[in-house]
């Protein structure tokens, strides 16, 4: 694989590049695996953030100030829980994700 990988770099097929990309990273993005993208820079040696456009939904959540949808309030449940396991969040950060997450709860029922 590492091979074709090769030639196909040399041969300028981004394309196939990014659908191999895509293929094993996939996995790691569905289960919310945040410490990949550490381990592909320790491997590579290139910062790759394959959870960009997740943490950019993430923000935006934050910013409008209000979990609007159940795929809205199961990313930020997510995202509490890996932080909490990684020891990776403060306190104050934890509260205002759980803050939102519970006036979402009283809002709406979770399916």
């Amino acid at each position: 694989m590492k091979s074709k990988c090769e030639e196909d770099f040399k041969k300028g097929r981004l394309t196939r590049l990014k659908q191999v990309f895509r293929d094993l990273t996939e996995m790691q993005i569905e289960n919310k695996d945040f410490r990949f993208s550490k381990y592909l820079q320790e491997k590579s040696g290139y910062e790759v953030n394959i959870f960009q456009a997740f943490f950019q939904r993430i923000d935006k959540i934050i910013k409008q100030g209000k979990i609007t949808t159940n795929n809205q309030y199961y990313e930020i449940s997510s995202l509490v829980n890996q932080m909490i396991s990684d020891k990776q969040i403060s306190e104050n950060e934890i509260k205002n994700l759980n803050k939102l997450m519970i006036d979402y709860e009283k809002r709406i029922p979770i399916k």
